[in-house]
């Protein structure tokens, strides 16, 4: 809908590779970021195109080799938290919300900021973790991380370490109360 409204009409075969880059350049003027432009709005485009390619009488894609070639801009600052603003975090952890929430999802809002700092792991390793994959060997406790939970950095499983802190505030028990 955004590409039709830019170049004002909607007939496939008047679409040109000039009006694609043309309307690349406009959203870049917009402030879109690259990736937005590439896999939002040029994807679709794309998308659109090759399907009239394959099953009308398109006879070619004009936008297929179009994306935004910009450099990434250049860090402003850590990536990561300060010292100051980790600890903010997870201490509003104790205060929990005043939303009614379902007790897994208050759980996840104490332990997953405390989980991820003390462990490295992604959200979304630490919240796809099934209980049958706390383990123990030697009596220390680990976590085994698999990609057959879901996505996993490098599609690789892996261990990692329970901090004894993580301990001390109870994630063993938790995990072993919720089960799978």
């Amino acid at each position: 809908k955004d590409f039709i409204a830019f170049i004002g009409h909607e007939e496939a075969k008047r679409i040109t590779k000039d009006d694609a880059r043309r309307w690349r350049d406009a959203l870049i003027k917009r402030g879109l970021a690259k990736k937005t432009i590439n896999d939002q709005y040029l994807t679709s485009l794309k998308a659109a195109l090759n399907h009239g390619v394959k099953e009308f009488d398109l006879p070619y894609n004009v936008a297929a080799n179009i994306r935004d070639e910009r450099d990434a801009p250049a860090p402003i600052g850590s990536k990561g938290y300060s010292a100051e603003q980790a600890k903010a975090i997870l201490q509003a952890t104790f205060r929990g919300t005043s939303k009614n929430l379902e007790v897994p999802y208050q759980r996840a809002l104490f332990w997953v900021p405390w989980i991820c700092a003390y462990t490295g792991l992604r959200v979304t390793e630490v919240t796809q973790f099934q209980g049958r994959h706390l383990r123990e060997e030697n009596g220390i406790p680990y976590l085994l991380i698999t990609p057959e939970d879901g996505s996993t950095k490098g599609k690789n499983a892996w261990t990692t370490g329970i901090h004894a802190h993580l301990i001390e505030l109870g994630l063993l028990d938790m995990l072993r109360a919720i089960g799978d």
